[in-house]
């Protein structure tokens, strides 16, 4: 028997991670989610759009990507 896993390419959001608990998942990742995201908690909390990862930030050595994804701004 092949398990179904819920890791892959695809960023994890907050409709995955409503999905997997309900299926009985103890533990959800939002390693990646984190990453495009300083204020993620706040963001699946509110249900506030997820910011996706620029991937070619990764580990570059410099301040673009993990210093520099904004907060979400709340717009009137």
């Amino acid at each position: 028997m092949n398990p179904v896993l819920p890791m892959g390419p695809k960023q994890t959001g907050r409709e995955d991670a409503d999905h997997w608990l309900g299926l009985g998942a103890e533990l959800i990742s939002f390693g990646r989610g984190f990453i495009s995201n300083p204020d993620l908690v706040e963001r699946l909390r509110t249900g506030l759009p997820v910011a996706p990862v620029d991937e070619a930030t990764y580990y570059q050595g410099g301040d673009a990507g993990y210093l520099t994804y904004p907060a979400y701004q709340h717009t009137a």
